[in-house]
């Protein structure tokens, strides 16, 4: 019941701010501590979460099948950095029809005071919320190219280069901020906002999909930088995991293809040079002890 959901999460996890029926579901607001924003500012974590709390065994989400296909664009990705961008995995959607969401992917969003925009951009908001890790969408005809290649570029800016956001706020960068740049000219603040310049709208025909991970403190500071605070930023700020990059970029791509008409994907191109080791954590009765001053036995 949701009144026994709120004591659990009240009393072993997280702090419940207010509890609303919206459309016969219970909408949850929680508050989330930094502590645990890089796994619970999404709802696969906050599963996970109830999982162990409930003991109830947590579902295994089917992904959506789909196959990728040759495009005519061609994706070439460069880092310039690798502390700054940690990972950066784009991939080619092409023949898109952008329009209205359905009518679950609407209600979903607004439940949790989203705003539908289209159904590319409600996608990427979607699977942010989902797992936790950003994504962003660039109109591919927008952006410089040569013939068919299309090459994104992650840097940091050129001192005196401006960005035109999506909300309209013109950004004057420095060379502390990372950007999403084309060949030309940047289009985003890199994990916090995209630029004007390759917004998806009504008339874009080709995306480019893009999921990524970027350094926490460089992150923070040219939001507070640039004053812009976003939900995206909020995440990388607190610094997610590299390895959910390539699966919330599957579910967008599942769904888009699901959504938008005769789309068809290309292969994701992923740039990953420094993977990171698996790490197995251990812990024993007599640590815990060090550091309680108790005599807990195993």
């Amino acid at each position: 019941e949701p009144e026994e959901i709120a004591r659990l999460f009240t009393m072993y996890a997280f702090e419940l701010e207010g509890m609303e029926v919206v459309g016969g579901d219970t909408v949850f607001d929680f508050k989330i501590l930094p502590n645990r924003a890089h796994d619970c500012l999404g709802h696969d974590g906050i599963a996970r979460e109830l999982s162990v709390l409930t003991k109830i065994p947590l579902k295994k989400v089917s992904k959506k099948d789909f196959k990728t296909e040759n495009t005519k664009h061609a994706l070439k990705i460069s880092v310039e950095d690798e502390k700054l961008c940690r990972r950066y995995a784009g991939r080619v959607i092409e023949n898109v029809i952008i329009g209205e969401s359905p009518k679950w992917l609407k209600e979903r969003m607004e439940s949790i005071g989203q705003r539908s925009i289209n159904n590319v951009v409600d996608i990427t908001n979607y699977v942010m919320f989902s797992t936790g890790q950003p994504m962003h969408a660039f109109d591919l005809e927008k952006l410089a190219c040569a013939g068919n290649q299309i090459d994104i570029i992650v840097r940091t800016a050129k001192k005196g280069e401006k960005l035109v956001t999506l909300d309209g706020k013109d950004i004057v960068l420095d060379e502390t901020m990372l950007v999403i740049a084309d060949r030309e000219k940047p289009v985003a603040l890199a994990g916090i906002k995209g630029g004007k310049w390759a917004e998806v709208d009504e008339n874009t025909r080709h995306v480019i999909l893009e999921s990524a991970n970027f350094e926490p403190t460089s992150t923070r500071k040219t939001s507070v930088k640039s004053g812009i605070r976003t939900d995206s930023e909020k995440r990388f700020e607190n610094g997610i995991a590299p390895e959910i990059v390539g699966d919330a970029m599957d579910m967008a791509t599942g769904l888009i293809l699901e959504l938008s008409g005769e789309a068809r994907a290309g292969e994701t191109v992923d740039a990953y040079p420094r993977k990171r080791n698996t790490y197995k954590i251990g812990v024993s009765a007599g640590e815990v002890n060090k550091l309680l001053g108790t005599n807990l036995s195993e």
